[in-house]
Parts: structure tokens; sequence; C-alpha cells
């Protein structure tokens, strides 16, 4: 067991071990009232119980596999900090072993105090002989009757036992440690000081153990009144004839102390609950024990899971901004750099050190009213700096630079009054040895097993890139290691063949960080194959000429005003953007003689499914350019094909006459 399991258990232990204590120091009190001490006694059970309920193996969950759908959850970011096997702080690496020596070295101390509190008992009997009846006799004097050993319980009596309890007290005492014997009391004293010892720094515990001890006598009391119900007087004369300055006994049943001896006089004069009764606080304790212990085992986290992906670790530095447009036309985009939600729902941006962030607020990137905030990050690493700077309509209206520190932000303000838009942006640098995690989840969809026993992510994203002649896929192993690091990849096919290298795979998959396979409560390293797609940087916007026909009529093909399209442009699937995938569709769109589309469907589209949603229902809201025909417009079809690239917003590449 590696120190991080073992912390785990001993975090769960506690918690259950704790809820049961409460639990049980809550009922004890009435289940003596409604069913007697035996009742209070055994719901003590529950606490053993718990403990062991949580070193069960958990409910095992139902596994999923990730996929793309059109229908995306924004992007989340995250601290690594809820994810402790990114960090690589001296503390993650040794701070569990230092936790685990020191729970070592207190539950070895609070050993050695209970087993010394034993020897001095033990001490106390003086020299012991066994008498015609089997059982031990202690010197005169000594603090006893008892119970002793843990392994081999045997009662002890003083020497003068006879002279200090007449026949019937001492029949009755005998029967008490008798109760004890047959109960397992002793074994079951030692069990306690042993959950003492694993969780010494439970202060719970300890204060609970009197109240354990106390309702221990008192149940035993309870059993021998109940074969014995005519000496009530006789058993209390015998309880206050007892020594009640009494040596510590950790792992025994000690026959009177101080402690108990008020409580179990009080519970001599109360009656003894009637069979009935006690029949039906036996049933309620036996329910009360099992729907506890079942609760706790099924609330569990669970202690096996299949490996999910976590997200991005950035390397170097990162600018990071939370973003607010709180009015003006329009709505916040992201040009250079990428965008997603927080769990507030909050807008963030974020880019890489060495590139801009531009975001704009307003109703498209060509819209003479919208503004544009340009920031990016200059100066050394020790004293870097943010320069950032307004633009509206391709004219600087403000702008400036201010030194920062990582982890310090600055909150850029825009005036609405003055430039028709009200926005800030809060922008800090933050650095990768700070944890900072692009995921995609805010709980991470597990991958499902092959029956190969390799993992299996149905889609791990997309890249675009000037090395790769044509658009394809690859199929790539990927090797994670315990902590969820990527330790090696291997590319095991790719179309068109040998266009996607091992090299590709080693770039694609650094940062990327998993959450481990676990099974038995143990990190282990696993393997998952998964499927990148991959193309070439999207090319640039060609004109679409005017054909003409060999007759005297020219026609022109329909085509899209592109200030329509611009102004509702496809909106990115969240998921395609944050895996940066890249990709395209191409649509068949019927245009009826006034510019109005009238069928929208998809031609072609790769990734097929991912973008398609977004595309069809932004070109609904298009107006076209119909047909020509003897100089009128007529209804027509058209071709359009829309690129995505996860750098920049959706562009169309044209449109042709279908």
């Amino acid at each position: 067991m590696n120190s991080d399991v073992l912390l785990g258990w001993l975090l769960e232990g506690t918690l259950a071990v704790t809820a049961a204590l409460l639990l049980v120091m809550a009922l004890r009190l009435p289940l003596r009232r409604l069913f007697g001490a035996g009742a209070a006694y055994a719901v003590w059970a529950l606490v053993p119980l718990s403990l062991l309920a949580v070193s069960l193996p958990a409910p095992v969950g139902q596994v999923v596999t990730r996929t793309l759908s059109p229908a995306s959850v924004d992007v989340q970011f995250a601290q690594a900090s809820s994810a402790p096997m990114l960090s690589s702080s001296w503390w993650a690496l040794h701070g569990p072993v230092l936790l685990v020596a020191l729970w070592a070295a207190g539950a070895l101390l609070v050993a050695c105090v209970f087993w010394h509190q034993q020897r001095r008992f033990i001490a106390s009997l003086g020299r012991t002989r066994r008498d015609e009846a089997g059982l031990l006799r202690a010197d005169v004097g000594a603090s006893c009757p008892a119970v002793v050993g843990a392994w081999s319980p045997r009662i002890v009596l003083p020497d003068d036992f006879e002279s200090r309890y007449p026949a019937h007290e001492a029949e009755l005492v005998l029967a008490h440690e008798r109760v004890h014997l047959a109960r397992q009391d002793v074994r079951l004293n030692l069990l306690a000081v042993a959950l003492r010892c694993v969780h010494w720094f439970n202060p719970l515990l300890h204060y609970a153990t009197r109240a354990y001890r106390q309702d221990q006598e008192l149940a035993c009391d309870a059993a021998v009144l109940a074969r014995h119900p005519h000496s009530r007087r006789a058993y209390a004369d015998a309880m206050l004839k007892t020594q009640l300055a009494v040596l510590g006994l950790p792992v025994g049943c000690h026959w009177q102390s101080s402690q108990s001896l008020r409580e179990r006089i009080l519970m001599l004069k109360k009656p003894q609950p009637a069979r009935g009764r006690m029949r039906l606080g036996a049933i309620t304790i036996a329910a009360l024990l099992l729907g506890a212990s079942y609760t706790v085992w099924a609330l569990q986290p669970e202690r096996d899971q299949a490996p999910a992906r976590l997200g991005t670790m950035f390397e170097d530095e990162v600018l990071y901004a939370d973003v607010a447009m709180r009015s003006g036309p329009g709505e916040l985009f992201v040009l250079d750099g990428a965008m997603g939600h927080g769990p507030s729902g909050a807008s963030r941006a974020f880019s890489g050190k060495d590139g801009a962030l531009r975001i704009g607020f307003g109703k498209s990137p060509e819209a003479p009213d919208t503004l544009l905030l340009t920031a990016n990050v200059a100066g050394s690493k020790s004293a870097p700096e943010l320069q950032w700077r307004l633009e509206l309509a391709d004219k600087r209206v403000d702008g400036g630079n201010a030194r920062m520190t990582p982890g310090q932000s600055v909150t850029l303000a825009i005036d609405g009054a003055k430039h028709g838009a009200a926005a800030s942006a809060t922008v800090r640098i933050m650095r990768s040895s700070d944890g900072v995690l692009m995921g995609e989840f805010d709980e991470p969809q597990r991958f499902k097993r092959g029956d190969d026993g390799i993992y299996i992510d149905a889609h791990g994203g997309g890249v675009w890139g000037a090395q790769y002649k044509t658009a394809g896929e690859a199929q790539v192993l990927v090797q994670i290691s315990k902590r969820g690091e990527v330790v090696a990849t291997r590319v095991e096919s790719s179309t068109p063949a040998g266009a996607f290298s091992d090299e590709d795979a080693r770039a694609f998959f650094k940062g990327e960080r998993y959450s481990p396979l676990v099974e038995n409560g143990i990190a282990v390293p696993a393997r998952i194959r998964t499927r990148i797609t991959f193309s070439p940087p999207k090319p640039e916007r060609t004109a679409i000429s005017t054909k003409k026909t060999d007759t005297a009529q020219a026609t022109s093909p329909a085509q899209t005003i592109e200030e329509s399209r611009n102004l509702n442009p496809p909106k990115y699937p969240g998921v395609a953007l944050q895996n940066k995938l890249g990709g395209m569709v191409v649509l068949i769109v019927d245009v009826a003689a006034d510019g109005r589309p009238t069928a929208v469907k998809v031609d072609r589209s790769e990734p097929a499914g991912v973008f398609d949603a977004a595309v069809v229902e932004a070109a609904w809201k298009w107006k076209f350019k119909p047909e020509m025909k003897n100089g009128k417009p007529v209804a027509g079809r058209v071709r359009v094909p829309v690129e995505f690239s996860p750098h920049g917003d959706p562009a169309h590449a044209g449109a042709t006459q279908g």
C-alpha cells in the first residue's frame, strides 16, 4: 500500500468513524431507556463496522466513453489543486510520505502508552496462582476482581475474595465476570485499543471510549440481573465493597471503578424491559447496524476507476483573462486565443505568453462599432509587462502598459459612454507551476476498457499545421503513468499512410494530463487508444468569379452576401475548440429568387457530425445573391464550404453553383 492510498484510507476511515461515533453517542441513552442496557452496548458495533465498510471495495460506477457531438459542453478551467496528481511541487512528492511517517510515529507512541498502562495493572496484581476452580488468585489488596489477558482471558480474584464477599455476593461477582468472558468483551476492548492507536489523532474517539466502557459494564449488569432478578440489593452491596481507586486496564474488564459506580447503582433501581420490547430492540439494532454500514459503504468514493482525460497543462506562462461585457451592441468573442466559461458562467480567455490575446466586443470583427482589445506580455520573465491596445474601426483609441508579477491581476475597464461598449477584462499572468489546466468536464468521463485491456478514447482531438500536406486521421496508443502523465506515444496507423508521425503524436500529447487508472485502491500505469484528426492550415479566401455562358445572356451563380455571413457566423463548438479540432462542412443551400434559403443540407463534413449543427443553424440566417437569368433573379442552388480553425473564426472558402 503506497502513502497516497494509506492517507486516503485514513481520511475516509476518520470521516466514517467520526460519523458513527456521533450517531452512537446520540442514540445510546434513548436506546437504553427504550430497550435496555444491552441495546445501548450493541449499537457500539457501528464504529468498527463503519471502518470495515470503507475498507471494502467501493461500488463500481458506470464507465462511459467520451464522444464529440455538436451540442457540446463549454470549455472549463480548473486549478491543479483540484487534481493532486498534476502537481510537481516538493510537497506533492514528499508530503504524503512525511504525513505517513507522522501518523506511524503517533500510532506507535499511543500503543506504548497503552502497553505501559497494561503492564502497570498486571504488576499491581503481584504474584498470582491458580486455585482448584481454575481461577487466578492475586495478592491481598490487589485491584480486582477482573478479567485480564487478550488472547487467553482469565478471571483474577483477590486472595481474600471469600472473606471480602459473602457467598451470595461472590456468586454475583463471578457471574458478572463470566458474562464478560462469554461475550468476548476483553477482545472487543483490544479492538477498541487498536482503533484508538490507528486513529490516535481523533479526539472524539478517545472521549467516547469512557461511554463505551460504561455501556459495557451496564450491559453486563443487566445480563446478571436477568438471571438473578431478586438479587439487586446483594449486587449493589458487592459493588460498594469494591475498591474504587483503580489503575487503568486498557485490555480487560474490571469489576468496579469510580467512573461508572453511580450510574450502575441507579440502573439497579430500574425494572428490566419486557421480553417483547427487548426483541424489538434487537431487531431495531440489527436494522440500524446493517443500514448504516451499507450507507457508509455505498457513499464511499470509488476505489477502482478507469482513466479519464483532464485537460492540457500549459507550459511556461499563460496570459489569462476574466472578461465581462455589461452593455453594448452584440457580444464578446475571442479572435486570437481561446475562450470558454468558468463554473460560475463567467467568460474566460487565455493565450500563450508568446501570442497576443485579442478580444472583440460587438456584433462581428468587421462591424464598424466593434471594439478590439489586444493584450500581450513583454519584458523579462522576472519582470513581465502587460501591453494592451484598444481599437475601434482599425484605429487606436486607448492603450498602455503595466508591470506585473505572476499571479497579480490588472483590470482593464472600457468606458461605455466613450467607446459604445461597457466591458472589463481582468488580466493576469500565470505560470505552469501554478497549475493552469484547461479541462473539458467538471467531472471527467471515464474511458471504457477494450477487449485487449486498452482503454478507448473515441476522439482525442484534432490539429492543424503546415507539416500536414493533407487532411486525415491517425490512431495513437498513449501510455500514461500512475500520476496521469503521458510517458510514451506510438502511432498505430494513419490515413493517409505516414501522414501523421510519432513525432507529431509526441507534440500533440505534450502537456496532456489524465486521471490515473486505479485498481484495488492503487494508481497504476495504463494504455489509451485514441483517434486524432489532422489537417493542413486553412486556405486563403478566394474570390468567386462570375461565370458567363456562350449565349448572349450572362448568368451568375448564387453567392452568400459577406456582411450577412459575418453578422451570423457559426458558433465554434466548445469541445472542438478545447481539443484544438478543426474541420470543414460543405453545405448545399437552395436559394429563392429573393435571396432567402429554402433548404439547407450537409453535403459532407470532416470530422463527421462535429460542426454540422452549428453551420446549418447559421446558414438559415444568411442572405444570398440569387442566380440571374435574363437579367432577373431566379431560384437556384449553391454549394458553400465552411472551414473551422481552432486559431480563429470559421472562414468560408467560397460558394459555387450546385
